[in-house]
């Protein structure tokens, strides 16, 4: 007649059940003369370091997670701040490195201004020769780094027209306090109001205050733009051309018409 099997001493709580079952692993390790190792990497795991519920992860392939979830939050943070930031969807993944053919001088100060941040103020007084199709490929760029805003002066002058409380007009007080860089395109086209003078004053003016990105494109110079008195437009200043002028680095655009080479 076999004899009566001992009692099974009770666990008395989780911790206790963790205890034992480290002091089961380490028996069997030392039975079979083996030691623990991470199922990815191969290397050993002490026993210790290892809940019974876990799975065993050694040093590297714990630091590879943790950088494997960095990355995956500055992804999503990318497509984000990519998809806010109001630039065509037809300059989308372009970068000035996509850009043959541009000026030298033009893709060489937007490299800078990605890098170094301050102002660029590009104009020509043709069409096509890729003022805004730079300013979005260095605005696609800097978007590794940071928030964008890129907004037309047509749409800017919408939003200032619109209704008080409106999304519109509370993007236009975005603007003037966001922080992040703005591509400010075909500046001097919109047909200003006091209204629309005033944001537009208001907005440049403290983006260069707070020493921010900013690039400004246009087919008038600095001047021309800002002084520009016609019945369809209350002027916006020589004070303000001169500020624009002491912060930005402006660049006039000469050569071919590039839509037509599409």
């Amino acid at each position: 007649m076999s004899s009566p099997r001992p009692p099974v001493k009770p666990i008395a709580s989780v911790m206790d059940f963790d205890r034992r079952m480290r002091e089961w692993q380490e028996s069997l390790a030392r039975l079979v003369d083996v030691t623990l190792a991470c199922g990815h990497a191969g290397e050993k795991v002490l026993p210790e370091q290892v809940a019974f519920w876990q799975t065993q992860r050694c040093d590297a392939c714990t630091e590879a997670d943790r950088r494997k979830a960095r990355n995956e939050a500055r992804q999503e943070g990318l497509a984000l701040r990519q998809a806010g930031a109001g630039i065509p969807v037809q300059y989308h993944g372009r970068t000035l490195r996509d850009l043959e053919g541009w000026p030298p001088e033009l893709i060489f100060h937007c490299n800078h201004w990605v890098q170094d941040g301050g102002g660029l103020y590009i104009w020509s007084q043709e069409t096509g020769t890729g003022k805004t199709s730079a300013a979005a490929a260095a605005a696609w760029m800097l978007l590794e780094r940071m928030g964008v805003e890129f907004v037309t002066a047509s749409q800017l002058q919408y939003w200032v027209r619109a209704a008080y409380g409106s999304p519109e007009l509370d993007a236009v007080s975005r603007l003037a306090g966001r922080a992040g860089a703005l591509v400010l395109d075909d500046f001097g086209e919109e047909s200003t109001s006091e209204d629309v003078a005033g944001a537009v004053k208001n907005i440049v003016q403290r983006r260069i205050d707070a020493g921010s990105h900013l690039i400004i494109t246009s087919n008038y110079s600095p001047g021309a733009a800002c002084e520009r008195d016609d019945r369809a437009r209350v002027t916006l200043g020589r004070r303000l051309a001169s500020r624009i002028q002491g912060y930005c680095t402006v660049i006039e655009v000469q050569g071919r018409d590039h839509r037509l080479d599409r």
